[in-house]
C-alpha cells in the first residue's frame, strides 16, 4: 500500500490532468507568416491584422433588413455611430474595432476589463 504522501501527490497529479484538460486550447499563433505577435481585429466586416494589414484574413458578410423611412434610417445610423465611438479593442485599446477572439460576445471585453482580469 501506498503512503498518504504518493496518494496525495496522484490525486494532485489528477487534478492538475484535469484543469489542463479544460482549458481552452493555446493560442497556435498568427494565421499568417509574418505578423508574430501581432492580434486580430474585427473591422468592419472584415478580420484584419492589428497592424492594418488588410489582406491577411479575409471578408464576412452581414444582411441588413434597412427600412425606407429616413427618420428610421437616421436612427440606424446615430446608433452605429454611437456603437463604434465606444467599441474597442481589449488587447490594445484601438477604438471602433473588436478583438476577433471575443467577436460575438455580448457586451464586448473593453481595455480597462482586460486589466482588471
Amino acid at each position: 500500500m501506498s503512503s498518504w504522501e504518493e496518494r496525495m501527490a496522484a490525486r494532485a497529479a489528477e487534478r492538475a490532468k484535469r484543469r489542463k484538460a479544460e482549458e481552452p486550447p493555446e493560442d497556435d499563433g498568427p494565421r499568417w507568416p509574418g505578423h508574430e505577435g501581432h492580434h486580430e481585429h474585427v473591422e468592419g466586416s472584415s478580420f484584419i491584422c492589428s497592424c492594418g494589414d488588410p489582406a491577411t484574413i479575409g471578408v464576412f458578410t452581414v444582411a441588413y433588413d434597412w427600412s425606407d423611412d429616413p427618420a428610421e434610417m437616421a436612427r440606424i445610423e446615430r446608433e452605429n455611430t454611437d456603437f463604434f465611438a465606444w467599441l474597442e479593442c481589449h488587447a490594445c485599446g484601438k477604438k471602433g474595432v473588436q478583438a476577433a477572439d471575443t467577436f460575438g460576445v455580448w457586451p464586448p471585453r473593453r481595455l480597462e476589463e482586460a486589466a482588471a482580469s
